[in-house]
C-alpha cells in the first residue's frame, strides 16, 4: 500500500469515527414523517420528460422555504454593503458565465473539525449566519459585517441547480472588503422520479422526497441542508432534484398515511439524468403513553422511535401532549425500540415494541439531585459562583476516575438563585457517584469531596470549602540569552496534545485544573497565580519564536514554585501562495505535521514522540496567501494543501498530489507555495 492511499485511508477512518459518534451523542436520525394530503387521481398519467417538472412543480425559487429545504436569511435584515468591511465575489460557470440566483452564507467555521462539531452537537449549539446575499444577474455577490473578525469563517453557495460549495475564509480585516474573485460553482447532478402507492401503482401527491450525499454533508451540513435537498412531489407524484454531488445518495420519502422510505443504493453522476422511482407502502402507527412510577403521566417528553432492523433505517422523532400520550405514524412493519427523555426523569427504553401497538405504557424513573452551598475564607458564604458537575467512574481494585457529566449542565449562581441557607439545588441527575466543580472569583476552582446521588430521594447538602490554591512563578529568555518580554505563558492539561482535529474534544473536557494566561514583563519574569492544586502543563509562545511545552508541572494548594528558567528558539517562519491549477486560489487549507517516520529528539516511548510532535493548520486569503500562526520547530516534517468546498475526496486528493517532505535544521523562513492540478495524471 502506497504512502498516499495511506492517508487517504486514515483519514477516512478518522472521518468515519467521527461521523458515527456525532451521531450517537446528538441521537441525530431521520426527520419524522411530514404532514401531508394526497388526492389520488387513480391512474397514472404519461410521463413527463425529465426537465418537465422543477424541484417543487413550479419553477426555481431563491430565498424563502424552497424546494431544496433552505430557509432564507439576511444579515439583520438590511443592507450591509455598506459597511466598513466584507467580502464579495462572483459565481461563474465553467466557461466564465455569470450564475445568478445563489446564495451566498456567511457563518463562522467549527473550530475543532470532526470534535468541535460533535462538541457543538453536544451543548445544543447552533451555527447561525453571519449574513448572506444572493448573486444578482452578473453573478456577483457581497456581504459586508459590522466588524472585523479574527475568527475562522465559512461561505457557502447554494442553489437549486449548483452543486453546495463551501470556502473557508480565515479573517476579515477591519476597513478592508476582501474580493474573492470567480468562483467556478459546478451544475448538480439530477435525480428524478415517480412516487406511488405500493399496492395500487397509484400516483402519490405532496410527497416529500429527499437525497444527499453523506460524504458531502454527513458531518458539517450547508446551512439548513440537515436533511439534504428535498422536492415536493406534484399532482402526477413526479420530484425533480437537480443540485446533487455525484455519487451514493442516502434518500427517503414521507407522506401521510404511508411508511417512511429510506434508502441507502440510490446513485447519481455528472454524466446525465437519473431516475429513481419509490414506491411507499402503508404505514403503520405505535401509541401510548408516558408516566411516572405512579402513574402520572408526564407532559412533553420527547420520544425516539428506532426500527431495530438494520435493513430498515428508519427514526421517527416526536412529543407526548399534555396528557402524556403519544402516537408515532409512518412505520414499517418491524420491532421498534422506543427512547424517552423528560426532565427531572431518568432516560427510559422500551424495546421491542410492534408497529401497530395502541397501549404502550412507557414509566419513568425520577432523578435525583443535590443542594450545594459554598463558603470561602473564615466560612463565608459565596453567593456568585459557576459549576460543573463530574461523575465517578469506577475502575477495578476500587480505583476510578472523574469524568464530565454530560447530561447534567454547569452554569452560573447568583445571590437570587440561593435558598434561606445559601444553597441551590442541582436537579436531574441521575443514581451514582458525583462531584462538583466550583469556580468563584478570588479562589482556586476547587473540587467538592465524593456524594451519591439517589433516585426520587431528597436531595442532600454538599459543602465546598474553597481554596487559595498555589502559584507559579518563572523567567523566560529569548533566543538571544536575554529576557525576553511578551510571551505567553498558558497553563494546560498535562496529557493534552495540541493537534488542530483535537480542539474541539478539548472544549468537551471539564477539567480540575486552572486555565490562565499571563505575558512576562520586561525582565521576562512571569506569575501564575490561584491556581487549583494538580499537575500542569506549560505552554510558552511569542510571534518571534516557536512554541515549548513544560510537562509535570506540579501545583501545592498555599505554595509558591519556581520553575525552571525557559530559552526559546526562533524556528521557522513557513508561508506561500498556493494555486489551483494555476491560479491563486481562496479557502484552501494548508497543513503541516510531522513527518510520518520522524521521532522527535529526546522521546523515549510513543507517548513522549507524541508530546513533541507538532501540527498546525491555515487558510488561504482571497489572494491564495497563508502563513502558519506559529513557527516550526527544527525536525522532519510533511506539508499538505487542499480545498475545502464540503467534499471531504476532493481535500484527500489534493493533499495527496501538494504532498511535499521538508527537513528544517534552522533556516529563518521558507516557502511552501503547491500548485493543485485537477486534472487527471
Amino acid at each position: 500500500m502506497n504512502a498516499a492511499l495511506k492517508t487517504i485511508l486514515a483519514i477516512l477512518l478518522i472521518g468515519g469515527a467521527a461521523y458515527g459518534v456525532m451521531h450517537f451523542v446528538s441521537g441525530a436520525g431521520d426527520p419524522p414523517p411530514l404532514s401531508t394530503n394526497p388526492d389520488d387521481s387513480g391512474d397514472a398519467p404519461d410521463k413527463p420528460a425529465p426537465d418537465a417538472v422543477t424541484a417543487d412543480g413550479t419553477g426555481p425559487k431563491h430565498g424563502g422555504n424552497d424546494s431544496t429545504g433552505r430557509t432564507e436569511v439576511t444579515a439583520g435584515g438590511s443592507d450591509t454593503t455598506s459597511l466598513p468591511q466584507g467580502l464579495r465575489g462572483r459565481c461563474v460557470t465553467a466557461n466564465g458565465a455569470p450564475v445568478p440566483g445563489v446564495e451566498v452564507v456567511l457563518r463562522k467555521a467549527i473550530a475543532g473539525g470532526f470534535f468541535g462539531i460533535i462538541v457543538q452537537q453536544r451543548q445544543g449549539l447552533g451555527n447561525p449566519p453571519i449574513g448572506s446575499a444572493v448573486t444578482g444577474d452578473d453573478g456577483v455577490f457581497e456581504i459586508g459585517i459590522p466588524s472585523p473578525s479574527s475568527e475562522a469563517l465559512e461561505l457557502w453557495l447554494m442553489s437549486d441547480t449548483t452543486i453546495d460549495k463551501r470556502l473557508e475564509v480565515a479573517k476579515i480585516e477591519s476597513q478592508i472588503w476582501h474580493d474573492f474573485g470567480d468562483q467556478v460553482v459546478e451544475p448538480g447532478a439530477v435525480l428524478y422520479g415517480r412516487v406511488t402507492d405500493s399496492k395500487t401503482g397509484r400516483s402519490i401527491e405532496a410527497a416529500t422526497v429527499s437525497a444527499k450525499n453523506p460524504m458531502n454533508s454527513g458531518v458539517a451540513p450547508p446551512p439548513s441542508r440537515e436533511d439534504g435537498s428535498t422536492a415536493t412531489t406534484d399532482e402526477s407524484g413526479y420530484y425533480r432534484i437537480e443540485n446533487l454531488a455525484p455519487g451514493t445518495l442516502l434518500t427517503s420519502a414521507t407522506a401521510e398515511g404511508y411508511a417512511t422510505f429510506n434508502d441507502h443504493e440510490a446513485r447519481v453522476n455528472l454524466e446525465g439524468h437519473t431516475e429513481y422511482n419509490i414506491e411507499l407502502t402503508a404505514g403503520l402507527s405505535i401509541s401510548g403513553i408516558v408516566v411516572d412510577e405512579k402513574g402520572t403521566p408526564i407532559p412533553g417528553a420527547e420520544l425516539s422511535v428506532v426500527c431495530l432492523s438494520t435493513k430498515t433505517p428508519l427514526r421517527v422523532d416526536l412529543r407526548a401532549g399534555r396528557d402524556g400520550k403519544f402516537t408515532a405514524e409512518g412505520l414499517v412493519d418491524a420491532p421498534f425500540q422506543i427512547n424517552a427523555t423528560a426532565p427531572g426523569f431518568m432516560r427510559a427504553t422500551v424495546q421491542p415494541v410492534d408497529a401497530g401497538t395502541d397501549d404502550e405504557q412507557i414509566v419513568m424513573e425520577k432523578q435525583g439531585g443535590i443542594r450545594v452551598t459554598v463558603r470561602g475564607s473564615g466560612g463565608r458564604a459565596i453567593n456568585r459562583f459557576s459549576y460543573s458537575v463530574m461523575r465517578w467512574f469506577p475502575q477495578p481494585g476500587g480505583k476510578g476516575q472523574f469524568g464530565p457529566a454530560y447530561d447534567v449542565p454547569g452554569r452560573t449562581v447568583t445571590a437570587r438563585d440561593l435558598d434561606a441557607d445559601h444553597a441551590f439545588e442541582i436537579s436531574g441527575i441521575n443514581p451514582g457517584e458525583y462531584a462538583v466543580l466550583i469556580e468563584a472569583q478570588g479562589y482556586a476552582k476547587t473540587r467538592s469531596d465524593r456524594f451519591k446521588v439517589g433516585s426520587n430521594e431528597p436531595s442532600d447538602l454538599v459543602t465546598v470549602q474553597m481554596h487559595t490554591g498555589g502559584r507559579l512563578t518563572g523567567t523566560v529568555m529569548g533566543p538571544d540569552g536575554k529576557p525576553m518580554a511578551g510571551v505567553t505563558v498558558s497553563t494546560m492539561q498535562n496529557n493534552y496534545v495540541e493537534i488542530p482535529i483535537f480542539a474541539g474534544l478539548q472544549q468537551m473536557m471539564p477539567t480540575e485544573i486552572t486555565k490562565l494566561s499571563v505575558q512576562t514583563n520586561q525582565n521576562g519574569q512571569y506569575r501564575l497565580d490561584t491556581l487549583a492544586a494538580g499537575t500542569y502543563q506549560l505552554k510558552f509562545s511569542h510571534p518571534d519564536a516557536f512554541d515549548k511545552f513544560v510537562r509535570d508541572v506540579t501545583v501545592v494548594d498555599e505554595q509558591t514554585a519556581d520553575v525552571p528558567a525557559m530559552r526559546l528558539e526562533r524556528g521557522t517562519r513557513v508561508f506561500g501562495t498556493v494555486m489551483v491549477d494555476g491560479k491563486p486560489t481562496a479557502g484552501v487549507k494548508v497543513s503541516i505535521g510531522n513527518a510520518a517516520t520522524a521521532i522527535a529528539p529526546g522521546s523515549q516511548n510513543g507517548q513522549a514522540a507524541l508530546f513533541e510532535r507538532f501540527n498546525a493548520e491555515a487558510i488561504t486569503n482571497e489572494h491564495g496567501e497563508y502563513q502558519f500562526a506559529r513557527r516550526v520547530p527544527p525536525g522532519e516534517y510533511t506539508l499538505r494543501a487542499g480545498r475545502t468546498q464540503g467534499n471531504p475526496l476532493m481535500i484527500m486528493l489534493d493533499f495527496t498530489r501538494s504532498e511535499q517532505n521538508i527537513t528544517f535544521g534552522g533556516q529563518d523562513e521558507f516557502e511552501y507555495s503547491p500548485n493543485i492540478l485537477t486534472g487527471p495524471r
